[in-house]
């Protein structure tokens, strides 16, 4: 079958052009401006972008252990529907993904599912309890392109520096979460002087912002990659953008409602 999307905007690495796609039995053949082919179907993309498969490096999948909540074939349903074509599950599974034969059940699992590509994110530490290092180069071999404990940071400095140490020897990515769970304990809402007016235990920004520069401070002694999950404050930015601008290799992510909201929207909302 032969498909044509005629005067699209492609969005690449190395800009925005217009052209048209010819794609047949699914792939794509030609990519140039004016193409003149007889195909079964012709798609009018003027106006709108294309662009290639996106990539989710951080999705919750709950393969094994809670597909009650998501599986790996739900979840490739619904990456393919928002155009992602690639994704990367964290290992806060039950059990964690600690370990060569779960790491490799996984990617071939979602083989057999076919729709995207699904690569596992092992656990820096056993059961993701923070005490001993899992077995880096087994899960980069299960196919592994990155490790985490998600959702808990690594206390334990030297343990973090060792993990740092055995990624750049396997060229494997380190995802960290940055939080300091004794100063943020169960805070709901970011201390200030609205979380005293409502009675709701506070987090410090601090309780991420050591962290991320504890760790990126690691990162840059040992010349080694390190990339931080679920930043969400200023002060945390604006120690990245500092390490980035030494030549650090430090990255990160946030996430909408990091960005979107604050507490400002709880009094406009009057809470």
């Amino acid at each position: 079958m032969k498909i044509l999307i005629k005067k699209g905007e492609i969005v690449n690495f190395d800009g925005i052009r217009e052209a048209d796609i010819l794609i047949h039995n699914s792939k794509i053949v030609q990519i140039s401006k004016d193409i003149e082919e007889k195909v079964d179907k012709e798609i009018d993309a003027q106006g709108r972008f294309i662009l290639p498969g996106l990539i989710d490096m951080h999705t919750h999948l709950r393969t094994p252990g809670r597909e009650d909540e998501e599986d790996l074939l739900s979840a490739s349903k619904s990456a393919a529907k928002g155009g992602f074509t690639t994704i990367m599950c964290m290992p806060n599974t039950e059990p964690a993904i600690d370990n060569y034969g779960l790491a490799e059940w996984i990617v071939k699992e979602a083989e057999k599912i076919g729709i995207v590509d699904i690569y596992p994110i092992g656990a820096i530490t056993k059961g993701r309890k923070g005490e001993e290092l899992t077995e880096f180069g087994a899960l980069k071999k299960a196919g592994c392109l990155a490790l985490s404990d998600d959702g808990d940071s690594i206390k334990d400095t030297y343990l973090l520096r060792r993990a740092l140490e055995y990624a750049k020897m396997f060229d494997i990515l380190i995802i960290s979460h940055c939080e300091d769970k004794s100063l943020s304990g169960e805070g709901a809402i970011r201390e200030s002087f609205l979380s005293s007016k409502y009675g709701i235990r506070g987090i410090p920004y601090i309780s991420e912002s050591m962290v991320v520069f504890r760790d990126i401070e690691l990162a840059h002694y040992l010349n080694a990659r390190i990339h931080l999950a679920h930043i969400s404050t200023k002060r945390s930015i604006e120690i990245i953008k500092q390490a980035k601008e030494k030549g650090v290799k430090v990255s990160c992510e946030t996430a909408p409602h990091y960005f979107i909201l604050s507490t400002e929207d709880i009094e406009k909302n009057n809470f």
